[in-house]
C-alpha cells in the first residue's frame, strides 16, 4: 500500500491502475486521504458490487431480523426474494452484469 497525490493520479492514471495489482493505493488531496484505488478483477466484481450495495445490505438485514436465534425460515430467504441480485453469478462476465446492476457506474 502506498500514497499518491491527486496530481500524480491525474498525470499517471494508467500506471497507478496497473500498480493496484500489487496493492491498494491511497489517493490524497492536500495531504489528506480521499480515496483508495483497489484492484478488482472480473471474477471479483460481482462480489464487490453485492458487498457494497446499500439496497442489498438492507435486504440481508431484513432477512436476519425475520430469523429466530440465527435461524432464517427458508420461505423468507428464497433466492427469488432477492430480486435482481440473484442475477449476479460468479461465472458471468462484466458485459453480462451491466443489465442487472441496480445502479449506474
Amino acid at each position: 500500500m502506498r500514497l499518491a497525490g491527486v496530481k500524480e493520479l491525474k498525470q499517471q492514471t494508467m500506471e497507478l491502475l496497473k500498480e493496484t495489482a500489487k496493492g491498494d493505493i491511497i489517493i490524497t488531496a492536500h495531504g489528506k486521504p480521499m480515496a483508495v484505488l483497489h484492484h478488482v478483477t472480473e471474477d471479483d466484481l460481482s462480489d464487490y458490487l453485492i458487498e457494497h450495495d446499500p439496497a442489498f445490505k438492507t435486504k440481508i438485514e431484513s432477512h436476519r431480523r425475520q430469523g429466530h436465534a440465527g435461524h432464517v425460515e427458508t420461505e423468507t430467504c428464497r433466492p427469488e426474494s432477492l430480486g435482481s441480485f440473484t442475477a449476479l453469478r460468479p461465472r458471468q462476465t462484466w458485459n453480462d452484469l451491466i443489465p442487472t446492476m441496480p445502479y449506474r457506474l
